[in-house]
């Protein structure tokens, strides 16, 4: 069932913060996403939140979604990649008891609005390897998978969308 009807996207705000870490934590415990105990922390909610770019779906006035949209720095590896003005979305989770909702399509789908709007050419997302629902999700959106890539001690696979 697609619940996105009664949900609202909107810039996450401060008093979302302890609700945001909480999101991250039950995405945490899945061994797909790469997170522990101390990644997506609260230094990078703080950040998040300070610079506009992290964004929430609310159910129920409740976080069951969220994402951070950033300009476009850190996965500069022009060999994989096109030459495109690019934004990279970073930490996207749902709430795991909400997962096959479309909850995550409509994420994605927001932010590539979102990347239009701000006059970005491409779109560049990393997914862990043995994350086959999201490797699939971004492919099934016209994502190109560009390969591997090594960043923070981890393997990566990189995806391309451009516009």
């Amino acid at each position: 069932m697609d619940i996105t009807n009664d949900c609202v996207l909107r810039a996450a705000q401060v008093t979302d913060r302890d609700d945001i870490l909480k999101l991250y934590r039950l995405a945490a415990d899945s061994p797909m996403t790469g997170w522990d105990d101390s990644y997506p922390g609260d230094a990078f909610i703080d950040d998040d939140i300070a610079s506009g770019s992290l964004f929430v779906l609310m159910h129920n006035n409740a976080p069951v979604a969220a994402i951070t949209m950033n300009g476009g720095e850190g996965l500069e590896q022009p060999e994989l990649w096109s030459p495109a003005r690019y934004c990279v979305p970073a930490r996207l989770c749902v709430r795991p008891d909400l997962q096959g909702r479309g909850l995550g399509r409509y994420m994605i789908t927001q932010m590539l609005a979102w990347a239009k709007e701000q006059d970005f050419e491409a779109v560049r997302l990393l997914s862990m390897p043995d994350n086959a629902i999201t490797c699939r999700l971004y492919e099934s959106m016209g994502f190109r998978n560009v390969g591997t890539i090594h960043l923070y001690e981890l393997d990566f696979y990189g995806f391309e969308k451009l516009f």
